[in-house]
């Protein structure tokens, strides 16, 4: 999946994807691609969880003082986490619980 995705993605994504994050063992494509096993997802069905992160990392403002690192982590594996957990909603019909929250059904 890991090189589906970056075929699929333009260069500046890519490129972005490709950067270390944690203890400079793992790329930031590696987090994303653990995620989408979590959850089954197909290559084509991660893309736009991916971009809509790309977007949203590239469209924060961020401190100065805050190294890329944490940028890639809070921001950019954030984003794209809370996409796929919203597509999984679909994925597995959760369904609303009475407090507003999305739980999955058993069925």
């Amino acid at each position: 999946m890991r090189d589906e995705i970056l075929e699929l993605v333009p260069g500046p994504v890519k490129k972005l994807l490709q950067k270390e994050v944690q203890d400079g063992n793992r790329c930031l494509i590696d987090l994303v691609v653990d995620d989408a096993n979590t959850y089954e997802f197909e290559t084509e069905q991660v893309t736009p969880c991916i971009m809509a992160a790309y977007y949203v990392y590239e469209s924060t403002a961020y401190p100065s003082e805050m190294e890329e690192a944490w940028k890639l982590n809070l921001v950019f594996h954030a984003a794209s986490r809370s996409a796929m957990k919203l597509l999984s909603y679909g994925k597995y019909k959760a369904e609303r619980s009475e407090s507003g929250w999305m739980r999955y059904s058993n069925s």
